[in-house]
């Protein structure tokens, strides 16, 4: 599983996640994915796990009519429309590996009430969780020490504000064979209500 993280302030919100893929062998398949997924100027997506989740998702919102209209709580609801569908075809191969295969997500951006929000989800043991409101998470690679990775994504939110992200995935990079050490990072200026993304390497 890759490394994806969240992360508030009073003026920004941050996705930040790491560029490798794996196959279920845990070899290493390419190290470009995009796991960032930006629907609009204020909502994005970071995905961990099982990578039909995120290619469902992407291959939903092409079809959105007003992109600008998409909210929070939209994606979550995507997400949810996600799992119902590997339920639905469980005689399915897509199906079967949705539900055993871990999903991760982490839902950045504006709500229906224009309010900057950060949400977690995840698709665990066949069951979809149910959305937390967050401030900062992360989600490790499954290579690692849980503590290890939320200790080093501390001591950079604390040490380095200013690219805690780049340094946390580089450093836990350093740990585990299962993420890149380059990756691609969503800000969202709360104030401005503009949004970007960069690569990091």
């Amino acid at each position: 599983m890759s490394v994806i993280l969240g992360y508030t302030t009073e003026d920004k919100i941050y996705l930040g996640a790491d560029n490798r893929t794996v196959k279920l062998d845990e070899t290493i398949s390419r190290d470009d994915v995009k796991k960032i997924v930006a629907v609009n100027d204020n909502v994005a997506v970071a995905f961990a796990g099982f990578n039909k989740s995120q290619i469902l998702f992407e291959r939903m919102i092409t079809n959105v009519t007003n992109k600008n209209e998409f909210y929070v709580e939209d994606a979550l609801r995507y997400i949810k429309l996600i799992y119902w569908l590997y339920k639905l075809f469980w005689y399915k191969k897509i199906g079967k590996e949705g539900r055993v295969l871990s999903s991760r997500f982490i839902v950045a951006g504006k709500n229906k009430s224009g309010k900057a929000c950060l949400y977690t989800t995840s698709i665990l043991n066949g069951k979809l969780e149910k959305p937390s409101l967050t401030n900062r998470i992360i989600f490790p690679p499954s290579d690692a020490d849980v503590k290890t990775c939320c200790d080093i994504y501390a001591i950079n939110a604390i040490n380095h504000p200013s690219d805690f992200i780049q340094r946390t995935i580089k450093d836990i990079s350093k740990i585990s064979k299962l993420i890149s050490s380059t990756g691609d990072i969503w800000i969202h200026d709360i104030t401005a209500d503009t949004s970007s993304i960069k690569h990091f390497s």
